[in-house]
């Protein structure tokens, strides 16, 4: 039989956040673990247990793009860091211009 994925495994952590304290720690000690970190340690309120799985999320997905969904959909994506004056975080998706529709129409 085969191991759950790391992600499904932070998608069943994040879940039982606010109803099973227990085995939100077990859950998110399985990622650590595998990834050769030691048991979490740290506060088991809510919001403590949700930031650290988006840390791991942040380092177990790196490079796939989830970041930026998993702040937006958490309502932390004010947390991004900015980089250079004038930069902003983009709440949402751009949306193409009329140009860019009519030439995907065109073809």
């Amino acid at each position: 039989m085969s191991q759950p994925s790391t992600v499904a495994i932070l998608i069943y952590t994040e879940s039982q956040i606010g109803s099973d304290v227990n085995e939100s720690l077990a859950a998110i000690n399985r990622v650590r673990n595998a990834a050769g970190l030691g048991n979490y340690l740290g506060a088991t309120d809510d919001t403590s247990m949700l930031n650290e799985v988006l840390r791991q999320r942040r380092y177990s997905l790196f490079g796939e793009g989830h970041r930026w969904v998993d702040l937006r959909r958490t309502g932390k994506i004010g947390e991004i860091p900015i980089d250079r004056v004038g930069d902003v975080a983009d709440t949402e998706f751009p949306r193409p211009g009329m140009d860019t529709l009519r030439a995907i129409s065109a073809k």
